[in-house]
């Protein structure tokens, strides 16, 4: 059943609710300005009674959120996971998404705030490179978020919707200008030596080349493939070492895995509790893990399986397969298809890395796992090329039948 949203009897709260979290959205890199603003955006959300039917998206993600829940009250210490139930607030990004991308008509705000966000990113970066580097050749940029992984996970996402615009976009200016910031967005994912995002940038690739059947993204990927695999110095090297079993981080991550399921064979159903691998960990900790303590399990499926227990893990990959399925569909259009790419990016990515969970990441992830919805009267004609179904047709005075939104493969019209 697709998500809808119905009558709205307060649309002065509606038009607040749209720019508070449009601007969430905007400054999601500060998470303490935008935990504020969002947290407004809900309150107003709640005010213009936004009615949401769920679609699978939804069903898959509540049920994610109530398997996270049950997990806190049958942990072995229950009152150490309670603090982690605050993340569970963060499954409201979504529904507040769909209700904001479906009402909101001004198409072009979207991406211009996808653009800004992802230049901002990557200017920010490579200046932080430039002085940092200079001292550390090793350096990892961080950008103006914690750590390095979550920066180019989130360059990552925007990367995707970028190209999406790039390749489905119907402003041939503005498919330049995402064209142009993809690729400077390439550059400092490529220096933070964050192999996870790097894979998640090469699956996008191959999705896009399979989405609009054009072998230059393939080629595209095969000339990335290359570069990093033959760049001299730290690139190349790291991108090499994906491969290479005696490398110490791979080592790591495979005793990370086994502890996993350690702690998965121990409680299947509830796992350990939500915010518990890390307290944990010490306790199945493999003797050949390099480091004695780690924050995660470093992929999704053995971090979620572990914590949560393997009903959630079902409900994660069942909204991953119903973001991409919703993607899939709607991929003629630059926002279903920058949907299918950053679901791509972050699931492959996801493999090497928890990254459906932390908060910045995690707001990016389901901002951009809604962008395909669309407001009703846009939803046929968005791509402006696409051959999309016709919408309903209605019978005037006359007797004769016409469409309530025009014909939406007559492009002679803007």
């Amino acid at each position: 059943m697709p998500l809808s949203f119905e009558a709205v009897p307060a649309p002065r709260f509606r038009a607040g609710f749209e720019f508070l979290f449009l601007a969430g959205i905007a400054v999601l890199p500060f998470i303490a300005l935008a935990n504020i603003v969002l947290a407004l955006a809900f309150i107003l959300f709640l005010c213009a009674r936004l009615r949401v039917r769920l679609d699978a998206q939804g069903a898959w993600l509540l049920l994610y959120a109530l398997f996270s829940c049950v997990s806190v009250f049958f942990a072995a210490q229950p009152e150490r996971g309670v603090p982690h139930l605050d993340k569970v607030l963060l499954f409201l990004i979504f529904p507040m998404a769909v209700a904001c991308y479906q009402q909101f008509r001004e198409r072009r705000v979207f991406i211009w705030i996808f653009i800004l966000q992802s230049i901002g990113f990557s200017v920010f970066g490579l200046v932080e490179y430039i002085v940092k580097s200079i001292h550390d050749p090793l350096y990892r940029i961080h950008g103006p978020v914690s750590h390095y992984m979550t920066y180019s996970g989130i360059l990552m996402i925007l990367a995707g919707i970028l190209l999406a615009y790039a390749s489905r976009g119907p402003d041939a200016r503005l498919r330049r200008v995402c064209l142009g910031a993809a690729l400077l967005s390439f550059i400092p994912i490529l220096l933070s030596l964050t192999r996870n995002a790097w894979l998640g940038l090469l699956a996008m690739l191959l999705v896009l080349a399979l989405a609009r059947r054009k072998w230059a993204y393939l080629v595209a990927a095969a000339a990335l493939i290359l570069l990093m695999a033959f760049l001299p110095g730290a690139v190349g090297k790291r991108f090499r070492s994906i491969s290479d079993p005696a490398d110490p981080t791979n080592r790591d991550r495979l005793a990370m895995w086994k502890a996993g399921v350690l702690m998965v064979l121990e409680k299947p159903v509830t796992g350990q509790g939500m915010g518990m691998a890390e307290e944990d960990y010490v306790r199945f900790r493999q003797p050949a893990a390099v480091r004695s303590w780690v924050p995660h399990l470093h992929s999704n499926a053995f971090q979620i399986a572990a914590e949560r227990g393997i009903p959630a893990l079902v409900a994660y990959f069942g909204f991953v397969g119903a973001t991409l399925a919703a993607g899939w569909r709607r991929r003629e259009s630059w926002r279903g298809l920058a949907t299918l790419l950053s679901a791509s990016g972050i699931f492959i990515a996801g493999f090497f890395e928890f990254n459906f969970g932390l908060t910045v990441m995690f707001w990016h992830t389901l901002a951009a796992a809604a962008l395909h919805h669309t407001p009703a009267s846009t939803r046929y004609s968005e791509s402006g090329r696409g051959r999309l179904p016709l919408p309903p047709r209605e019978v005037n005075s006359r007797g004769t039948t016409h469409s309530p939104f025009g014909n939406p493969l007559d492009e002679s019209k803007p």
